[in-house]
């Protein structure tokens, strides 16, 4: 009866080994469950924001490209505007320029040597000399008293007088970017001297004045003592003056005469 009670108790104590033995693997598991899925959490939150990580660089990186492509079209769009402002300006400014030379033509039967000359003499009251883009003078050359050369650089091409010899736009900064001054030294102006002669007292407080160097030559007028007049010609006893107002004698207009030259002084 003892050996079959014992059996039961050892039995039983073997029993419950076996249970305490699937408790504590079954702890173990649920231990590597937990472990797993909390790696599983972090690997899936490690995922999902490294991919909404490379969906907010997409959008960016698309936002930009297009930001980039917009201002780009805007730019050329700006330099489309101006270049259509610069060639107004162009345009006027050499309808200005052909004007005064025109004038300046008639006038002198020559042409300038530099645009610049044309502001400074007032042939040219209006526009400018200077292109509006390059802030360096039009393309002007003078070929003869007669011809020159105008070269015009619109956005679209050249525009002016015999463009067929104008230099390329390229060239033509070129040759500009090297001076500092918007316009070439102007060539120095002659001074011309004017000598001028004073009538001296006479004993009858005028002189007479002559057609030619002779005392038996027309006499054209008379002039008071103390009045000073430019000196055209003089010889050894004569002097030409340019009269203040032209006179007429026996239906001819003179606007200089002789005078003796010892009734004159300097």
């Amino acid at each position: 009866m003892n050996r079959q009670k014992f059996k039961i108790l050892a039995t039983a104590k073997s029993l419950q080994n076996k249970v305490l033995e699937f408790k504590a693997t079954l702890n173990a598991l649920f231990i590597k469950y937990i472990l797993c899925s909390a790696l599983i959490i972090i690997f899936s939150t490690l995922i999902a924001a490294g991919g909404l990580n490379f969906i907010h660089q997409e959008i960016q990186r698309r936002y930009e490209t297009k930001l980039v492509e917009t201002v780009t079209v805007l730019e050329q769009l700006r330099q489309e505007i101006e270049r259509s402002a610069y060639d107004k300006v162009r345009v006027s400014d050499a309808t200005n320029i052909l004007l005064a030379l025109q004038n300046w033509n008639f006038d002198t039967w020559d042409l300038p040597v530099y645009l610049g000359s044309l502001k400074e003499a007032g042939f040219m009251p209006a526009g400018n000399i200077l292109d509006p883009e390059f802030n360096r003078p039009y393309f002007y050359q003078r070929r003869s008293a007669q011809d020159y050369l105008l070269c015009i650089y619109l956005a679209t091409g050249i525009w002016g007088t015999n463009t067929s010899d104008c230099p390329t736009k390229k060239k033509f900064l070129e040759q500009t970017a090297t001076s500092s001054k918007p316009l070439p030294p102007p060539a120095p102006t002659p001074t011309i001297q004017v000598k001028t002669i004073t009538i001296a007292n006479t004993e009858t407080g005028w002189l007479r004045v002559r057609d030619a160097p002779a005392l038996n030559s027309l006499i054209l007028t008379r002039l008071d003592a103390g009045g000073r007049y430019e000196v055209l010609e003089e010889n050894e006893e004569w002097v030409k003056i340019k009269l203040a107002e032209p006179v007429t004698v026996e239906k001819v207009e003179y606007g200089s005469g002789w005078v003796a030259k010892r009734y004159t002084k300097e």
